[in-house]
């Protein structure tokens, strides 16, 4: 069946969170590579506003649930695109 607006919208942050989480156990596995300073990052076009919303919008339920006020305030000397690791951002 079709999914409605609010289930995309859960099924788009729960693919997000599942990049954020590969990427994070990624990271904790490729510790030694860091250590040896061997650690490769991405240089790709990205949008940062784009990623930090998506983080926001993955821990905003747990900010709710423990009554954390979440806000992003966005300089707007930060360009729209940067090339760089979107990843590492998350």
């Amino acid at each position: 069946t079709e999914l409605d607006t609010e289930q995309r919208s859960f099924v788009k942050l729960m693919k997000s969170s599942a990049q954020g989480l590969m990427t994070v156990i990624n990271d904790v596995l490729d510790y030694s590579k860091l250590e040896a300073g061997k650690m490769k990052l991405e240089t790709i076009p990205y949008e940062p506003r784009s990623v930090l919303e998506g983080t926001m919008a993955a821990v905003q339920g747990s900010c709710e649930e423990k009554k954390l006020y979440l806000k992003m305030s966005w300089d707007k000397e930060i360009p729209f695109k940067v090339m760089g690791d979107p990843n590492r951002l998350r």
